[in-house]
């Protein structure tokens, strides 16, 4: 399939916008999951606070309670935390390394190169959208589980206070 020189640019520009919008969707994702983090982060650490000091008051059921609620939202921002690896980002570009020898070539022409090269760009461009779509949902599903979280101290207190009942 040989395209003519308008051809490529057009479908090459195509490709360039598209790879835009999932890039700028993706940072404003990561954005999204880094706030949530601070604030994870932040409840965490006042978790854990809380936790220590209902030890030291013997207020065995409050520390389970509240300890539990520790663990979930560490587990939260880990899933967060794996969303946001820098190592799943697949640039716009080719590297020149990789291009220059095609390019010196001359079994190849140009508009061959260019056709390959936005071939190797949908690729990224479907990686890229992956990492979107993987991103978008693990936050959403955290955010959700972030809002339970108050059910799953009120269940670990009354799981907490039925097995105190059974024990002499």
């Amino acid at each position: 399939m040989t395209m003519k020189k308008d051809q490529l640019d057009y479908v090459q520009g195509q490709a360039e916008k598209n790879m835009d919008f999932h890039l700028k969707n993706l940072e404003g994702l990561n954005s999204e999951v880094y706030k949530l983090l601070t604030l994870l982060f932040a409840v965490i650490a006042a978790s854990f606070a809380a936790t220590v000091k209902a030890c030291d008051t013997k207020s065995w059921i409050l520390a389970i309670s509240i300890g539990v609620l520790c663990a979930y939202l560490i587990v939260i921002a880990i899933a967060l935390l794996r969303c946001v690896k820098p190592s799943d980002l697949h640039p716009p570009g080719n590297e020149p390394r990789k291009l220059l020898p095609s390019i010196s070539d001359e079994r190849f022409t140009l508009e061959q190169i260019r056709e390959a090269e936005i071939l190797n760009l949908q690729e990224r461009i479907d990686l890229n959208r992956s990492r979107c779509k993987t991103t978008g949902r693990t936050m959403v599903v955290a955010q959700y589980a972030f809002l339970a979280s108050p059910l799953v101290v009120v269940t670990a207190a009354v799981i907490a206070v039925i097995v105190q009942s059974m024990l002499p």
